[in-house]
């Protein structure tokens, strides 16, 4: 079966890294799979191009400089209709509108969209459209249940033209380092006896870290020990030192760009904050629970189900209301003050349980089968 992934860009970030996994981890003996990215700023792959390119997969780009260039964006008309993929796969916003249109033109007679964000930016054209091209694609798969109440409620589409994949991390990658937590420290200059809170992600604006330094700077004031260490690179990047630069302990709050080796940088992590104004799914709180780091997140859209509230078992981290760097403070001082051992054992489980990207490549794959199926009847694709 020939799936070709459609994505707004190969960059660093949450949706590019599941579309590598999906690419990477499908069955070669069933599969074929190519990505074709919509943007390409000249000079900039982007990383996952590359990553994906080294893992054998066809990588594909419309070569369009910005997301508006629309005669550029047409020819991905072209593509299709000579690679004739079984299934179009499209990710993103931009991909998931354009995927639909320029699919149906082609003939592709299997179109579905993942929905990788709850997007609170007042962008109201996005709701509008995604309702009105979603008759030309079969399924909208959203990565989390709090994405889906949200798209259906936005768009005015029933739930039922929505399903639900969480996403998936790679548990085994995540649960041991590679090097030693004092090593990584050594690495940073930081103690092996100092305690860290951190966070990785995406230096931009939703990710909400401008409130996470003036809650390390509130903390680190009665503590020496205190670092703050955030792995990531973004548009903000430039604020955010601004903002380090006038706490009172600057040499303590460590913003180190992109990083490749995120799970060994976790683990040497005594506490991991996501303080996001929105999320999608949140894969890099579940990375932190699969490692066994205690995780405080933002009260906001998926980030309480992923950390499994309204399970038997309760919560798995701690959660906070968004833009308060006072209850994040609070939040992490408890956790610094008794580590919650049960807790975080229970993170760990749900991790293995819920979000192994095996089970996310398999509900996928399972997806491809009954959609390709369907004139055969196939099984209905698990959801």
């Amino acid at each position: 079966m020939d799936i070709l992934h459609l994505i707004t860009g190969l960059g660093q970030g949450g949706a590019e890294q599941v579309v590598y996994e999906i690419a990477t981890r499908l069955d070669p003996a069933r599969f074929r799979t190519a990505v074709c990215s919509i943007l390409e700023p000249t000079g900039e792959r982007g990383v996952f191009a590359d990553r994906l390119g080294d893992a054998g997969i066809e990588v594909l780009s419309l070569g369009l400089d910005h997301k508006w260039q629309l005669r550029r964006a047409a020819r991905l008309k072209s593509i299709l209709e000579s690679r004739r993929p079984d299934v179009l796969h499209c990710h993103m916003f931009h991909a998931n509108i354009l995927g639909r249109r320029m699919g149906s033109r082609a003939g592709i007679d299997h179109i579905i969209s993942t929905v990788h964000i709850s997007e609170r930016r007042w962008r109201p054209w996005r709701f509008w459209l995604e309702r009105w091209t979603d008759p030309l694609g079969e399924l909208t798969v959203c990565v989390s249940r709090a994405t889906l109440e949200f798209q259906a409620r936005k768009t005015r589409l029933p739930e039922s033209r929505f399903s639900v994949i969480s996403n998936g991390i790679d548990i085994r990658r995540f649960a041991e380092p590679s090097r030693p937590p004092e090593t990584v420290r050594a690495e940073l200059d930081i103690d092996r006896d100092a305690r860290i809170i951190g966070g990785v992600g995406r230096l931009d604006r939703q990710k909400g870290y401008r409130y996470l330094i003036p809650a390390f700077a509130k903390l680190a004031g009665d503590d020496d020990a205190l670092h703050l260490v955030i792995a990531g690179d973004g548009p903000t990047r430039r604020s955010l030192e601004t903002l380090a630069a006038e706490t009172a302990c600057p040499d303590r709050i460590h913003l180190l760009g992109r990083r490749d080796d995120v799970p060994d940088l976790i683990h040497a992590f005594d506490v991991f904050a996501m303080p996001s104004i929105y999320e999608g799914f949140g894969l890099t709180a579940a990375e932190a629970m699969a490692a066994g780091v205690p995780v405080v997140a933002s009260a906001v859209d998926s980030l309480p189900e992923v950390l499994g509230v309204g399970e038997p078992e309760g919560p798995v981290g701690r959660l906070v209301p968004p833009r308060r760097p006072d209850k994040l403070a609070e939040a992490v001082a408890d956790i610094l003050a008794h580590r919650p051992t049960e807790m975080v054992e229970r993170a760990r489980a749900r991790a293995r349980r819920e979000y192994d990207v095996e089970k996310m490549v398999r509900r996928y794959a399972e997806l491809y089968d009954s959609l390709a199926g369907q004139t055969s009847e196939s099984q209905p694709p698990s959801t």
